[in-house]
């Protein structure tokens, strides 16, 4: 009888152990730990510590473990009116940015510059919510806050990429008004449009290869201590806050980086004034 409890417990402890409730499984597995009446306690030690090791495993680039998105904890009635409301708002995110597309294509009075760079606007505004917010509707819905490590990066990259572009696009249309409004009588020669379709395919390259540069650096990270994003995507600092790797050289890059995108952002428009 003694035995066949202790396979008993043996099953429970191996079923408790799931990445989702990490603190719970071990709790259960240090409790079983401290069972010293059991007949087989020169056997049980080794699969308790083979079992903890096992709910520790890192994630990285290599593994098949997943990532929790905490998102937001609420009531069943304050998680349906959440659904709701971020749904109609993304539904309409989606379809206006897609009627300024469709408009500005079948208008020709409207193939200028400025609404070349707000149809870029509007699809950066596409992918940016289609990003984020489809996985945030399907955890709402369903409560499974469960992400790949690979969907994680793929939603990092394009994040990233949007939040980019945006910056850089919003900077070609302040240097287009700044030559509509003070140069006039030369706008149609400067913004000549082999010169503001370089401007947006300049902003689309420098994002995406800002992009890459962080999924790289961030996938080549090992996560131990924890696998739950405090957030409702899988956004750059949060990921990087969970990481068990020294990330000191990490923040460096970002924050010379951070530096070196803020002066290439105004550095047009400066030199447009001191020319002018």
């Amino acid at each position: 009888m003694t035995k066949w409890l202790s396979g008993l417990k043996l099953q429970v402890c191996s079923h408790s152990m799931r990445l989702q409730t990490c603190e719970s499984s071990q709790h259960v597995l240090s409790s079983c730990c401290e069972d010293s009446s059991m007949p087989v306690a020169g056997e049980w030690p080794q699969i308790c510590n083979f079992n903890v090791n096992s709910m520790n495993a890192c994630i990285n680039a290599n593994s098949t473990h997943e990532f929790y998105i905490v998102a937001f904890s609420m009531s069943s009635v304050g998680q349906l009116v959440l659904f709701l409301g971020i749904m109609i708002i993304y539904l309409l995110t989606f379809l206006g940015n897609v009627s300024i597309i469709i408009l500005v294509y079948f208008a020709a009075k409207l193939h200028t510059p400025m609404y070349f760079f707000l149809c870029n606007l509007a699809v950066v505004d596409i992918t940016s919510s289609s990003t984020c917010i489809p996985k945030l509707l399907t955890i709402t819905l369903t409560q499974d806050h469960r992400i790949s490590f690979d969907w994680c990066m793929t939603q990092m990259f394009f994040f990233l990429l949007c939040a980019n572009g945006e910056i850089f696009m919003l900077t070609s249309m302040a240097f287009d008004r700044y030559v509509a409004i003070c140069k006039p009588l030369q706008y149609h020669t400067i913004m000549r449009k082999n010169v503001y379709v370089v401007l947006a395919a300049s902003a689309w390259t420098v994002a995406t290869l800002n992009s890459i540069s962080h999924v790289v650096l961030t996938s080549i990270l090992e996560f131990c201590n924890s696998h739950d994003i405090n957030n409702f995507f899988c956004d750059l600092n949060s990921v990087i806050a969970l990481s068990s790797t020294d990330v000191t050289s990490r923040k460096v890059f970002m924050f010379f980086e951070t530096v070196l995108i803020s002066v290439e952002r105004y550095r047009p428009i400066l030199e447009s004034i001191g020319i002018g």
